[in-house]
């Protein structure tokens, strides 16, 4: 493992993640969403275009998916906010987060590999 590659493409990311999240609203974790909304989605360009035979060299994976993408989205992260921080106790609301924010980077996900693949094949 290319250890530096990963540090330096997460090292950046997971500071980036740290300032939207704390910059933003986290009343229902907006930030928390909308990070890994936009992480799905680039992720999911990432497989998309993999999926149509463009595959990066591994080093250029390994630093794309482990480095920015593993530390921009966390589940690890997603999960001690939900837990740490109950949308003022009430757990119909943090269960109603957490149902969103399983389908919206599901669908990010969805979109981001439609679209590479629509790019890459026009």
């Amino acid at each position: 493992m290319n250890y530096p590659l990963v540090l330096a493409g997460g090292g950046p990311v997971a500071v980036l993640r740290c300032g939207i999240c704390t910059i933003m609203p986290t009343q229902l974790a907006y930030a928390f969403t909308l990070v890994s909304v936009v992480g799905g989605f680039a992720a999911g360009l990432l497989l998309g275009l993999a999926a149509a035979g463009y595959a990066p060299a591994a080093e250029w994976r390994l630093f794309l998916s482990i480095g920015p993408l593993g530390s921009f989205t966390t589940f690890s992260a997603f999960s001690s906010h939900v837990t740490e921080r109950p949308p003022a106790a009430n757990c119909w609301l943090a269960l109603w987060h957490i149902c969103l924010n399983v389908f919206l980077c599901l669908l990010g996900a969805l979109l981001g590999f439609w679209l590479s693949r629509m790019l890459y094949l026009a």
